[in-house]
């Protein structure tokens, strides 16, 4: 009944206990497509190495995670997708509660359930929902930007389960962004479909996991993404009316950047944001004046104020 894809890259410290985390499912209809981004490290093999007829391997150059995902669907032999990142997990019923919903809500096509995150600190916690914007856990699209702007994105690439029809519809993963891909993805398939989220929480996004995508240098320039979503909102309008969520869904993303450039010491370039008048509509005016005060500090005084502000947990 579903097609797992998960995309590997040089996640050898993590694969086993993800691929555990699958093969220990109490619904086991399924089948595990692991898509090698050319591996250097000794992931490939790990996985090799596990005897399951559910797993399927194929390996492909290093085209990027989008690819990989976009190949994992296209060989796919279900048409219930679901996706789980390489340094991530699920919990036991993961599969079996999207099997429920999917039988009792014949008339959707995506499903999620909740989640938990841990931290670069190491800290577990669930993900924050405005359950005001749900009604009988179905979603729809106006409160996405509110939310992902103020509290959590209310899915994420390990907690959803999407009807291979749905994902076509789409395009897929585009290739040629290198991040804010999966956000891209959420936006548009908001814009089309409504959405059953569950309170089960089924699966974990572990930040502290060594080789995520989301490097800091990757983020210290404006992300090409950015254009992409302002695109799609011009273009679209039904999301006109919601312009004030996604003004804060932009600056959001534009926050990203300041931090990125803080947290790597370059100050300049962090400063370079504060120019452009889609910051300030970020929500949380606090997190906003305390990056000012690390952006016009000398260096030493920025990283040491960094480390205060995170360990009191004031900003990420």
């Amino acid at each position: 009944m579903f097609s797992i894809i998960i995309p590997l890259y040089n996640k050898a410290h993590h694969i086993t206990e993800t691929i555990r985390s699958v093969l220990q499912q109490s619904y086991e209809r399924f089948e595990l497509i692991v898509v090698d981004n050319n591996s250097t490290d000794d992931g490939l093999n790990i996985v090799q190495q596990i005897s399951d007829p559910r797993i399927g391997i194929y390996q492909e150059g290093n085209q990027g995670v989008s690819f990989a995902r976009n190949k994992g669907v296209s060989l796919a032999k279900f048409n219930w997708i679901c996706f789980l990142d390489a340094d991530d997990s699920w919990e036991i019923d993961q599969l079996l509660n999207f099997k429920i919903n999917i039988d009792q809500h014949a008339n959707l096509a995506v499903f999620a359930n909740n989640y938990k995150i841990i931290d670069q600190r190491g800290k577990e916690r669930t993900c924050e929902r405005n359950l005001l914007h749900y009604h009988h856990f179905i979603y729809t699209l106006p409160c996405f930007f509110k939310d992902y702007s103020e509290l959590d994105m209310p899915v994420n690439m390990n907690s959803v389960c999407i009807h291979k029809n749905v994902f076509e519809q789409i395009g897929g993963f585009d290739v040629r962004l290198k991040n804010g891909e999966d956000t891209l993805f959420w936006m548009k398939l908001f814009l089309k479909n409504q959405v059953f989220i569950s309170d089960y929480v089924g699966s974990t996004y572990n930040l502290k996991a060594t080789n995520r995508s989301n490097a800091l240098s990757a983020f210290s320039q404006e992300l090409p993404v950015i254009k992409e979503f302002e695109s799609v909102f011009l273009n679209e309008p039904v999301l006109h009316a919601h312009q004030s969520g996604f003004n804060a869904f932009i600056a959001k993303h534009l926050f990203v950047s300041v931090m990125a450039n803080i947290k790597l010491g370059k100050l300049a370039l962090a400063r370079s944001f504060f120019f452009d008048k889609r910051l300030y509509y970020l929500p949380q005016k606090l997190t906003l004046i305390a990056a000012v005060m690390l952006c016009f500090t000398p260096l030493f005084i920025s990283r040491w104020l960094l480390q205060v502000l995170q360990k009191n947990g004031l900003i990420h």
